[in-house]
């Protein structure tokens, strides 16, 4: 709308209300002319100057129920989620019938790292009738996936996994998944079958849930894996898998299909039988060539590893900057190897620990296959430190102690409580108290470091 527009109609409906201070249509569209300005501002990314117009439409009519939500909207990309929710909260009670607000109530909640009021919210959706009727099968998939993650983060294994299934007909999924022959619903129907394990999300993924191939080969005649080639020769020590097709490959026969993460579901899983153990083996010619290559290292030798993919889903909230670990530089006998590769080696150039540490992103795992080397250097160290991604589940199945800096908002399966995870023997979580804030946990490291060396 032009700005000239907008002050005419404005100032004629400002003179109705003066006129007549109850006449409910002028107010009503007086709000609506603000509110209409503040989504103008909002798709401009001008969310200050939208939450002003969104404020002055609800001061002009309290009832005023989009602009309430839209001002939930406004605070979420500003990344101030206790406003989020206030507003969205308060267009829930305005409009008990609101799935986009309610909706968006749970995920703020989610986002601000409070599993109980998501599981709430979201429990809500799928299980009163002024929600659950209007919900489409898409919408409550999407709604119930979303719920598994948050019961699965206070540690409800039994509710969180059976939920976590939806991911396999949520709106975002992304493979395709019914060229496949059955899934199985109870283990004994994979007895003396052919299965074909399908990977999931990403490779940390694969490498954290392949522990239950072991599983398997007590039940099946025959256990395939279909997931990305780069990671057939470090899984391939895993043992049990009898081949393993690429994501393009042509699949030979066989009697059900898994997706990999549903094997804790199948396997009924919870926080006291999670199979723990050590299941892969760094390659032994690899090893001593690290070895070798490490024997100038005479001090407590320790892997850094501080950022994944920030492209990928929810990477940015747990990448680290490496300058924030400069305080560990403090000690004496100590070596650093990075095991950075890829997104965040270019850091070290510009720190302190360019004196102390190698940029080895050119000469490890250079060729097709992941994780080989990496899996080789850890072997020969002491002590990994990572930020939440694959090398946390690599060192973990390797048996290495491992700390890992995990973010206010967890992975599920660290839970939101506890330093320890039955998920990894030798594996301790040293957490963020405040989001975006590592201060807190990585003194806690260099606090522990000490008590260590």
């Amino acid at each position: 709308m032009e700005k000239k527009k907008f002050f005419e109609i404005k100032k004629k409906l400002e003179e109705l209300l003066k006129k007549n201070p109850n006449d409910k249509d002028s107010k009503f569209s007086l709000a609506a002319l603000y509110y209409n300005l503040g989504n103008s501002f909002l798709r401009q990314k001008k969310n200050d100057e939208a939450i002003k117009n969104y404020l002055k439409s609800i001061e002009i009519d309290k009832k005023f129920i989009h602009s309430y939500y839209n001002l939930g909207n406004a605070f979420k990309e500003k990344n101030n989620l206790e406003k989020a929710i206030k507003f969205f909260q308060k267009t829930t009670e305005l409009d008990l019938d609101n799935i986009p607000a309610k909706i968006n109530l749970a995920v703020a909640h989610s986002a601000n790292g409070n599993s109980k009021e998501a599981i709430k919210n979201f429990n809500d959706l799928v299980l009163k009738n002024n929600y659950k009727s209007i919900l489409n099968n898409k919408m409550e998939a999407d709604i119930r996936y979303s719920l598994g993650i948050e019961m699965l983060r206070e540690g409800n294994y039994d509710e969180g996994l059976k939920n976590y299934e939806y991911r396999l007909k949520a709106s975002d999924y992304p493979l395709i998944l019914s060229e496949n022959k059955k899934k199985p619903e109870k283990i004994d129907e994979i007895k003396n079958k052919k299965i074909l394990i399908i990977a999931e999300q990403g490779f940390g993924d694969v490498l954290q849930f392949v522990r239950y191939v072991k599983l398997l080969e007590e039940y099946s005649e025959e256990v395939n894996l279909q997931c990305n080639k780069k990671l057939f020769r470090i899984l391939s020590s895993v043992g049990g898998i009898k081949k393993f097709y690429d994501f393009e490959d042509t699949i030979e026969n066989h009697d059900f299909y898994i997706p990999i993460m549903s094997l804790p579901y199948l396997f009924k899983t919870n926080l006291k039988n999670i199979p723990n153990f050590n299941y892969i083996k760094p390659e032994k010619n690899l090893v001593e060539e690290w070895k070798n290559k490490l024997k100038e290292k005479k001090g407590f030798k320790i892997g850094l590893f501080w950022q994944g993919n920030v492209d990928s889903s929810g990477s940015k909230s747990r990448a680290i900057k490496l300058k924030d670990l400069e305080i560990l530089l403090e000690f004496k006998n100590l070596d650093f190897i990075s095991l950075q590769k890829g997104n965040g080696h270019e850091q070290i150039k510009d720190s302190k620990f360019y004196k102390y540490m190698n940029d080895n992103n050119d000469i490890i795992d250079i060729g097709d296959d992941a994780f080989i080397d990496t899996a080789a250097i850890i072997k020969n160290l002491d002590l990994i430190i990572s930020s939440d991604t694959s090398i946390v589940h690599l060192s973990g199945a390797i048996g290495k102690k491992t700390w890992m800096l995990e973010p206010k908002v967890p992975n599920w399966p660290w839970t939101n409580y506890g330093r320890m995870s039955p998920w990894y023997k030798n594996l301790e979580i040293f957490r963020q108290e405040e989001k975006s804030n590592w201060e807190k946990p990585i003194k806690d490291i260099k606090n522990k470091l000490s008590k260590v060396l």
